[in-house]
C-alpha cells in the first residue's frame, strides 16, 4: 500500500496560516523553459481539471482534453495514478512548443530551491 493510500481524506485541503503567498506568476523566456524541462527527470501530460468542469456543466470548448503538462515528482504522481500518461522530455517540449494554437500550462515542481 502506498503512503497516500493510507490517509483517510485523500483530497488537498487548505489550511489558513495567517500569512500572505506572493502569488506572482513569471512569464519564462523560451531559454529559461527549455532549461526547466531539460532539469527535470519526469514527465506528464493529464487531462486539464479546468476543461472537465465545464464539460460537466456544457460550457465544454474545442480544445484537447489530455493539455496539462507536469515535471517531477508530480508527474510520478500522476503517472502512478492513472491520472496522467507519462511523456519523454521531448514530447513534453512538443507539447508546449508545438505547432498546435493551444493552451498548454506546465505545472513545474513548487518546492523552492535554497
Amino acid at each position: 500500500m502506498r503512503e497516500w493510500e493510507k490517509v483517510e481524506t485523500k483530497q488537498l485541503r487548505v489550511v489558513p496560516v495567517d500569512a500572505s503567498i506572493d502569488t506572482t506568476m513569471a512569464v519564462a523566456t523560451y531559454d529559461t523553459a527549455r532549461e526547466l524541462v531539460k532539469a527535470q527527470d519526469a514527465f506528464a501530460v493529464a487531462d486539464c481539471i479546468c476543461r472537465k468542469e465545464a464539460q460537466l456543466v456544457e460550457k465544454g470548448c474545442e480544445h484537447p482534453m489530455e493539455s496539462c503538462l507536469t515535471f517531477g515528482y508530480a508527474a510520478r504522481y500522476y503517472i502512478e495514478n492513472g491520472t496522467g500518461r507519462e511523456i519523454t522530455s521531448r514530447s513534453a517540449w512538443r507539447y508546449s512548443t508545438g505547432p498546435r494554437r493551444t493552451p498548454w500550462w506546465w505545472r513545474p515542481r513548487t518546492r523552492r530551491s535554497s
